[in-house]
């Protein structure tokens, strides 16, 4: 864990120095909605992750890892 995701503080001080450098005029937060980002935010969206693929082959594939990391989980051990 990074020193900032454990200081709110020190992330504060982080995003007003870039906002006031105006390099950046937006910065977008993925992931799920954590308190301290409600203090920056006037907006909040969903965002929905699609996968597509050209080739069943690897549609299979990546179902059948899926499976498997579920399956692992569900037995108590740890999902690569």
């Amino acid at each position: 864990m990074g020193h900032t995701q454990r200081d709110p503080e020190k992330r504060c001080e982080i995003l007003r120095h870039v906002f006031d450098a105006g390099r950046f005029r937006r910065i977008e937060f993925l992931g799920r909605l954590q308190s301290w980002q409600i203090k920056w935010c006037d907006e909040v969206r969903t965002i929905y992750h699609v996968n597509y693929y050209r080739w069943p082959l690897l549609a299979n594939n990546d179902e059948v890892r899926r499976l498997r990391s579920s399956r692992q989980s569900a037995d108590g051990m740890v999902a690569e």
